[in-house]
């Protein structure tokens, strides 16, 4: 059944966007992570585009009670945790950029010795910049985790039977 589908669909994105939140924190512990923060920001805004277009679809074309609301609950944990991919992801990838031009400037043999000297520090403070994010307590999920447990009971209501298998 296409409504069936669309809300599934609605669900299964709130779930990646979770699993990107914690593919995040894996992928900062890896400074040659660059690609692969890069990739992150993509799929997450991808994964956000198709959430938004299947929530917009669900709340215009499903004529069930309370539809707006269980939707509405689960949009802006998922924004949020989106946005804080985003952001978090391209620091970090902005940083391993400098601290990787920075890196190539002091192997070149042609500066001097008191540029290599202010590029070392630059590099230092660039590193020091990266380990900052490395090192912030991972912001809980509970809002998020919560608001997809609430969507999966209100699909268990709505057919009578589980269709998604995510338990948090």
């Amino acid at each position: 059944m296409e409504q069936e589908r669309i809300l599934l669909g609605i669900l299964d994105d709130a779930t990646k966007i979770s699993i990107c939140y914690v593919r995040l924190y894996v992928y900062l512990c890896d400074i040659s992570s660059r690609t692969r923060l890069d990739s992150l920001v993509d799929s997450t805004n991808d994964i956000l585009a198709h959430f938004r277009y299947l929530c917009n679809l669900a709340t215009v074309s499903i004529p069930v009670e309370g539809i707006d609301e269980a939707i509405g609950a689960l949009v802006d944990p998922v924004i949020n945790k989106c946005f804080q991919i985003s952001i978090t992801a391209t620091e970090a990838a902005n940083l391993i950029d400098s601290h990787n031009t920075q890196l190539g400037l002091v192997k070149d043999s042609t500066l001097s010795n008191e540029s290599k000297g202010l590029l070392i520090e630059g590099l230092a403070r660039t590193k020091q910049k990266y380990d900052d994010i490395r090192s912030r307590d991972i912001p809980e999920q509970d809002s998020l985790l919560s608001a997809i447990r609430d969507f999966s009971a209100f699909l268990k209501d709505l057919y009578g039977k589980d269709l998604f298998l995510f338990k948090a």
